[in-house]
């Protein structure tokens, strides 16, 4: 696999705790993204107003505590009102891979003004950072520290939102899940060719494409597909609602589970759960194209919700994202 599958692998598979599921899918960024000064990795819940909630700080790959202190400080610590709306502005804008001052541009210094140069306080000048947020507006950051100035390309940028939804899609699952090393709880369980061992009730509309999905998948984790075809097939939801992951049973024997995984959306009950679903990630910043890999559904249906959303809540387009997150009801 390449390294953003590897990434992807990751963060779908079992772990004992948040910590050790953020330490491990941490790492294994920390790697594909060749980060020589190992990186800071931390949860994260986006607020419309100041700076955002944050916790679970972790050092990875040998990052240094000046570093994650540094990095910790620039979201605890008050600053202007002005200051913290427009910091908001930059988490608002979906999953994304870019460096710090590429994202944040002058804002970098007005933080420096308040917490010092982070040259002169780590040794490093930038950082490179993987914002991964989903509908719920919780997500995860992983910064790397970098000595240069970072300049990300926009085939890069758009590879790595995929691999960003996967991971808020991985993070659902961790969360969601009982007793996830194992099978119990999942809604269908399959062979590697798509037969179907198990299924719950309400899943019968949807076993033919999760059979489809079973093989999709397993075809996406050789090493012989090419990365690009490998991220179409292994999608993040399959039939709009399920993640479809492998595991193994107590024999050692690779299964796949399909487990409903859909991010649950805020806002008024006018609005359908998909509408929702839409709305919540258009209002932080991602595009009709990102929103339709993350929810595992067509871009023209994304479009289609995204209309008849706006229409419901009175909203003619979505030029004014403050607006919107006002109309689904954000605190």
């Amino acid at each position: 696999m390449s390294k953003p599958l590897r990434v992807i692998a990751a963060a779908y598979a079992p772990a004992p705790s948040d910590e050790a599921w953020l330490k491990e899918v941490g790492e294994t960024v920390a790697w594909a993204l060749d980060a020589e000064a190992g990186g800071i990795a931390y949860f994260v819940r986006w607020r419309p107003r100041g700076l955002p909630e944050t916790h679970e700080w972790t050092r990875i790959a040998g990052a240094k505590e000046a570093d994650l202190l540094f990095a910790k400080e620039q979201h605890e610590i008050p600053v202007p009102e002005e200051l913290a709306t427009e910091a908001c502005r930059v988490y608002a804008r979906g999953s994304v891979l870019s460096g710090t001052r590429e994202l944040m541009g002058d804002l970098t210094t007005e933080f420096e003004s308040f917490h010092g140069k982070a040259s002169e306080r780590t040794g490093h000048f930038d950082s490179l950072n993987l914002l991964c947020m989903d509908a719920t507006h919780d997500g995860v950051n992983f910064l790397h520290p970098t000595r240069d100035r970072v300049h990300t390309h926009a085939r890069t940028r758009v590879l790595w939102s995929r691999v960003a939804a996967h991971i808020t899609a991985g993070l659902r699952m961790h969360r969601g899940a009982s007793d996830h090393a194992h099978l119990e709880g999942a809604d269908a369980i399959l062979s590697t060719d798509g037969h179907v061992l198990d299924a719950s009730r309400g899943t019968e509309a949807s076993l033919e494409a999760l059979r489809r999905a079973a093989r999709d998948v397993d075809r996406a984790r050789l090493r012989s597909t090419p990365e690009d075809e490998a991220l179409d097939l292994w999608k993040c939801l399959f039939s709009g609602e399920y993640s479809v992951v492998d595991r193994f049973d107590t024999d050692g024997k690779r299964l796949f589970i399909a487990k409903k995984n859909a991010p649950v959306a805020r806002g008024p009950r006018a609005l359908s759960e998909r509408e929702r679903q839409v709305l919540a990630l258009v209002s932080v910043g991602h595009s009709d194209k990102s929103a339709a890999y993350e929810l595992g559904i067509a871009e023209g249906t994304v479009a289609g919700h995204l209309h008849a959303g706006l229409k419901k809540l009175g909203l003619s387009s979505t030029t004014d994202l403050g607006l919107l997150r006002a109309a689904l009801g954000e605190p």
